[in-house]
């Protein structure tokens, strides 16, 4: 928030150059969130060796484990043997020459197949209409903190995984009755929702529907036609629900009880 109040106040726009680009949730939580707050960004189709996390990962030469070695202060590869090792390298780099990922599109642009945590529910256009924001918080997080939707420590802290690794994807959302959040996707054919919810929970009635009219209703409680309801109960781990096809977001309400979703599935049918 401080750094859109500063790009306001002197009137240039904000640019993200970088994204922590380490796991595929995070881009669906991030990207989408730039775009609906008017930050630009940057995606790097390609710029890694043998990884599963960029839309195109270059194949890494044969002997290049010659060139880290002596980069970490082993033996010094020949002239030609390093000039080969690097000639390969930009052989490789050409995009024809690359392994593709379009999982990695997808998650960035929420189009299925693709997951999302849940506690990363649409930002904008904001409480009462993205998401209800009438729970309570808990004081002891500080992701997402402001919202007024309650979230909850699924596990504690572990050891990082990568140097910038925050960590977010260890939290889960708590839903009680009359609460309600969205989470934006692009889906040309009807989908098939997947959602992940944590034990503990008494259980409860959700209702799922698409597009903004059930955004709009679900603070009012009045059902949409083409919402569906599902029954959890306290053990269930997860549920499947079909929805229809469209740009508009999927709206998740609680009817009745108390559910902690972690995170939510989306397949095309």
């Amino acid at each position: 928030q401080k750094f859109m109040e500063k790009a306001e106040e002197l009137n240039v726009p904000l640019w993200m150059g970088e994204t922590g680009e380490n796991v595929n949730e995070w881009y669906a939580a991030l990207y989408p969130l730039a775009l609906n707050l008017g930050i630009g960004y940057n995606l790097w189709p390609w710029k890694k060796m043998e990884c599963t996390n960029s839309p195109y990962s270059i194949r890494k030469p044969k002997e290049y484990q010659m060139i880290l070695d002596y980069m970490k202060g082993g033996s010094k590869p020949e002239q030609k043997k390093a000039m080969e090792i690097l000639d390969e390298y930009l052989e490789n780099i050409k995009m024809e020459n690359c392994v593709e990922h379009p999982e990695v599109t997808c998650y960035v642009f929420r189009k299925p197949p693709f997951s999302i945590r849940a506690t990363d529910f649409d930002e904008c256009p904001g409480r009462g209409k993205s998401f209800s924001g009438t729970g309570i918080e808990n004081p002891e997080i500080s992701y997402r903190r402001g919202c007024g939707m309650k979230l909850v420590e699924l596990r504690g802290v572990q050891e990082k995984k990568f140097v910038f690794d925050c960590q977010w994807d260890r939290f889960g959302l708590v839903l009680r009755e009359g609460e309600f959040v969205c989470y934006s996707l692009d889906a040309q054919k009807a989908v098939e929702v997947e959602i992940t919810f944590a034990p503990g929970y008494q259980g409860g009635v959700l209702s799922l529907g698409r597009g903004q009219e059930n955004a709009e209703t679900a603070k009012t409680g009045k059902k949409e036609k083409d919402e569906k309801e599902v029954l959890v109960d306290s053990c269930q781990k997860k549920v499947k629900v079909h929805a229809g096809a469209g740009t508009g977001a999927l709206v998740v309400r609680a009817l009745d009880g108390e559910v902690c979703l972690e995170k939510l599935e989306f397949r095309e049918i």
